[in-house]
């Protein structure tokens, strides 16, 4: 028995589950979370699979869509942090210089990548603002 699921193709070859996963995040994202066949024919692999052996249970879906992570921006003695959230989004708006130093502002504040800073004051990553708790809560 193994604990590194694999079949082995028509041709010989041995696939890995752990590498069709891979291939099925790189190469058909649009199947992830669907079932094995969906996304062996998305790969060109169905007939291959089909005609071999496969000596490990097989899983529903190779690869699975990614769970959101739900996070939160807390206010601290010295920041209130939906009032300084807002203030970098007004910030934001402004072009050139003032928009990179609203995201640095908010990347290095709160430890997060320049994107996930700019996602958020641009507003594509929408936040669930708390006043009374002072917080900001997105999912990524």
């Amino acid at each position: 028995m193994t604990n590194d699921g694999y079949f082995i193709g028509k041709s010989g070859k041995r696939y890995r589950y752990a590498d069709i996963a891979r291939l099925v995040c790189d190469n058909a994202p649009e199947t992830l979370g669907k079932h094995i066949s969906i996304q062996l024919v998305a790969l060109g692999l169905l007939e291959e699979m089909e005609g071999g052996v496969t000596p490990c249970g097989l899983p529903f879906t190779f690869a699975s869509k990614p769970h959101p992570t739900r996070k939160q921006l807390t206010s601290s003695a010295m920041f209130h942090t939906p009032g300084l959230f807002r203030a970098l989004q007004n910030d934001y708006r402004i072009k050139g210089k003032t928009r990179a130093r609203a995201i640095q502002i908010l990347s290095d504040g709160y430890r997060l990548s320049p994107e996930e800073a700019r996602g958020l004051l641009s507003g594509s990553i929408p936040v669930e603002i708390d006043e009374t708790a002072g917080t900001i809560t997105y999912e990524t």
